[in-house]
């Protein structure tokens, strides 16, 4: 930095701390720091800090995990001056009420709660019974997607007001109306959701799959605008049988099975409160 940036600097800082606001930020801010280091000592306060075997074991576990090698002890001490560091640091947060009313640290405990209580939940094998029972009840969800061969009219601007003569036509088989027009049917075949979802927009095949087949549709809005949509046909492959998608069936038990264990350890958790819920309409 030159002479002359270094004195324009310099100069900013004095104006900024000689404004009356800015000085009593930062003489509170001085008290605040003197004021917690000269704070009651922590072992007055009965939070002794006891660097164990365990925190020792994890640190080494830790350590070789990521450097694939047992610490030298130069390194070693130096961790566990780090830990006990970071210890001193969480104890006295604690101490001077860090912890209270943090919505972050709240949010944070209730998520590693959350994830405790899942990694407690050990999720049975189903029997055959249940995986059949199961597989017969959600048979539609390990069907393959359907197949469509679909037919499709773009529908300009400048004929939008006779857009229902025109699909009049069009059920009528008339296509003369098309030539008069300017109109050309254009065609989609093998189309699976992937290849609707690229043609016609995102989640399309949703409201493609509500339309009957061998009939033309009313304007409807695509991705690449207005269109008259006919299914020429559908094809909906059946479910494989069980034997041939076991281990995906039972993936799909057991996402459902844990949630429900998830959702009753949580509702056994609620029960262990008294929940008192405001109401502000009062």
């Amino acid at each position: 930095m030159s002479d002359v940036q270094g004195e324009h600097s310099k100069s900013i800082i004095s104006r900024t701390l000689r404004h009356p606001l800015s000085a009593f930020i930062f003489g509170a801010l001085i008290l605040f720091v003197i004021e917690w280091l000269r704070g009651p000592d922590i072992k007055a306060d009965g939070a002794n800090i006891h660097f164990s075997v365990t925190d020792r074991a994890r640190i080494e576990n830790e350590y070789k995990r990521f450097w694939g090698r047992t610490p030298p002890a130069d390194e070693l001490a130096a961790l566990r001056d780090e830990w006990i560091i970071d210890e001193a640091l969480y104890l006295r947060a604690r101490q001077v009420g860090l912890d209270q009313d943090d919505p972050i640290i709240r949010r944070y405990l209730a998520k590693k709660m959350s994830y405790l209580i899942q990694d407690s939940i050990m999720v049975p094998e189903p029997s055959d019974e249940e995986l059949q029972a199961y597989f017969q009840q959600h048979l539609k969800s390990f069907q393959p997607e359907p197949k469509y061969e679909i037919e499709h009219v773009r529908i300009p601007s400048s004929l939008v007001p006779i857009a229902d003569a025109i699909q009049l036509s069009l059920n009528n088989n008339d296509t003369r109306r098309l030539s008069t027009d300017g109109l050309r049917i254009e065609t989609l075949t093998n189309a699976g959701d992937l290849e609707i979802s690229r043609q016609f927009g995102v989640n399309f095949h949703k409201t493609l799959a509500t339309f009957p087949v061998g009939e033309w549709s009313s304007p409807v809005a695509t991705s690449i605008g207005l269109r008259f949509i006919r299914i020429i046909s559908k094809d909906e492959p059946a479910a494989p049988p069980l034997e041939h998608i076991t281990e995906q069936v039972k993936n799909a038990w057991r996402n459902e099975k844990q949630q429900a264990l998830e959702a009753e350890a949580l509702s056994r958790l609620k029960s262990q409160f008294t929940i008192q819920i405001d109401d502000l309409n009062e």
